[in-house]
C-alpha cells in the first residue's frame, strides 16, 4: 500500500475510533462524571483550563485502554511506548 493510501486508511480508523469511543459517548460520560461525585463543577469558573485538560486525558487514556484488548496490551506495549515518545 502506497504511503498516501495508508495514511488516508490510518486516518479513516482513528476518527472511526474517535466518533464511537469519544464523540458518541461523551455526554454519557461526562454525567457518569458528575452523578458520581467525581466531577465537580460548582469550583469551575469556565474558563480555568485545568479541569478541561485533565478530563479530557482521563477521557482519553480510558479509551486507549479499550482500543487494544487488555490480554494483548503487553504485546503492543514497546510498540506503543515508541510512538508515544515520538509525539
Amino acid at each position: 500500500m502506497e504511503a498516501e493510501a495508508a495514511l488516508a486508511s490510518l486516518r479513516a480508523h482513528i476518527e472511526e475510533f474517535i466518533a464511537l469511543e469519544l464523540t458518541q459517548r461523551l455526554d454519557v460520560r461526562l454525567a457518569n462524571l458528575v452523578h458520581s461525585g467525581v466531577l465537580e463543577l460548582d469550583n469551575w469558573d469556565g474558563a480555568n483550563l485545568v479541569l478541561p485538560r485533565t478530563v479530557t486525558t482521563a477521557l482519553l487514556e480510558a479509551a486507549a485502554e479499550r482500543v487494544i484488548w487488555h490480554s494483548h496490551r503487553r504485546r503492543y506495549e514497546r510498540d506503543i511506548n515508541r510512538l508515544k515518545q515520538s509525539l
